[in-house]
């Protein structure tokens, strides 16, 4: 991909408004304009233009049309490109260096837009509980940086414990109150 694209992909995902939709249409059935500005909160006259985008850069897809009247009525979704992206998340797929290259530009959407999914969940937490004495109880988002020098082998062992960990946590879990967790685990060399 090229850094233009990544730089235009990443400018689409800092706009709040882009979120926005891309949550509110996280739906298989789609979901139309007017019913995105209710939910998003932001006027329909201000949504086209940024649908067209989403569109274009193929994170957003039309999925039903109606008409109404004299009109159409388009239904927008962003499941699809979730649910095309389910490929990248980790469960036990290795891909090779040649279909990375091949799907560079899916790649690089991908983790944009799993970053942005993080960063929002974060800066939402710290919005609504940041002040609460309790808020560790109360955050659902954390963030673990490090840095370690290992061999290869001592690297991929790390990450088959790291999957077999996040496995055995979800099996031996006997609480009756589950929900969705999110983790991005991810590694790379200084250049």
């Amino acid at each position: 991909m090229s850094v233009k694209r990544v730089s235009e992909f990443a400018k689409l995902m800092s706009d709040e408004k882009i979120v926005l939709i891309l949550k509110v249409t996280n739906v298989s059935e789609g979901v139309t304009a007017k019913k995105i500005s209710e939910k998003a909160g932001v006027p329909v006259s201000q949504l086209y233009y940024k649908i067209k985008k989403l569109v274009d850069a193929g994170l957003l897809e039309i999925v039903n049309v109606k008409s109404v009247k004299n009109l159409q009525e388009y239904y927008y979704s962003s499941a699809g490109f979730r649910d095309a992206n389910q490929e990248f998340d980790g469960n036990e797929m290795d891909v090779s260096a040649a279909w990375v290259a091949d799907h560079s530009d899916e790649v690089a959407q991908w983790l944009l837009y799993t970053n942005q999914r993080f960063l929002d969940s974060l800066q939402y937490d710290t919005k609504m509980y940041g002040k609460a004495t309790d808020y560790k109880q109360q955050i659902h988002s954390s963030y673990l940086t490090d840095t370690a020098q290992l061999s290869k082998e001592a690297e991929d062992k790390l990450f088959n414990d790291v999957r077999k960990l996040l496995q055995d946590a979800e099996k031996n879990d006997k609480g009756k109150d589950k929900q969705t967790i999110n983790f991005i685990f991810e590694k790379w060399m200084e250049r």
